[in-house]
């Protein structure tokens, strides 16, 4: 689907392109005596100058739009792509990819999502707020378990971000030692299936929104 869309952006630049180039080639033509050994590089120096003046708004507005137009398109599709992430993806994608898979599920569930540094973020990823409650997020792509210093980093977050309550999303599973230090501190843990299954519901959700739609 991206390659079809990259493919169509630059078909519409180069047939911009195009357009340009055969304007100016004709401007060239009304300013000639009659045959090409006529022209002088002023005249046709004057002749590019003249239509930049004249067209240069409309050629630098056409860009910008189909630039616009192109990141939105592309944000687009990348959105449905990751919400729409299964078992598969969900193993397989990038950490950068995991963190952006959660803030677009949090802002579809209608929270206020803020995206902490990738660097000294405190033992939080996302901070979350709704209905006046503060939300700190820590996101876990992991390949084995997580172990117990995920729930002790956003226990930490909690306090730091003034948070009340707080969270650990992983696309793998949890440690016993994990899941018994969370529990005594109200730490809520999704793991893979229960990161499946909300991202199962929120679609079908928005499959019968658009039905009815």
């Amino acid at each position: 689907m991206k390659s079809k869309i990259n493919r169509f952006f630059s078909s519409m630049l180069a047939f911009a392109a195009g357009v340009v180039g055969l304007t100016v080639i004709v401007q060239l033509i009304k300013k000639g005596t009659g045959s090409a050994s006529s022209y002088k590089e002023d005249t046709i120096l004057d002749t590019i100058i003249s239509f930049f003046i004249a067209w240069g708004g409309w050629i630098l507005g056409t860009g910008v739009f189909l630039f616009l137009a192109y990141r939105l398109v592309t944000w687009q599709v990348n959105k449905r792509r990751l919400l729409r992430s299964g078992f598969k993806e969900i193993v397989t994608m990038s950490g950068a990819d995991f963190e952006d898979l959660l803030t677009l599920f949090f802002k579809e569930k209608g929270f206020a999502v803020k995206q902490t540094p990738r660097s000294r973020d405190f033992g939080a990823d996302h901070i979350l707020e709704k209905d006046g409650e503060r939300t700190v997020v820590q996101a876990k792509r992991y390949k084995d378990k997580v172990s117990i210093d995920a729930v002790q980093e956003v226990i930490g977050a909690k306090g730091y971000y003034k948070a009340t309550q707080a969270m650990v999303v992983t696309n793998s599973f949890y440690t016993d030692a994990a899941k018994k230090l969370a529990a005594a501190n109200g730490v809520e843990l999704w793991d893979r299936p229960r990161l499946i299954k909300e991202l199962s519901d929120l679609n079908m959700a928005s499959k019968k929104h658009e039905q009815v739609g």
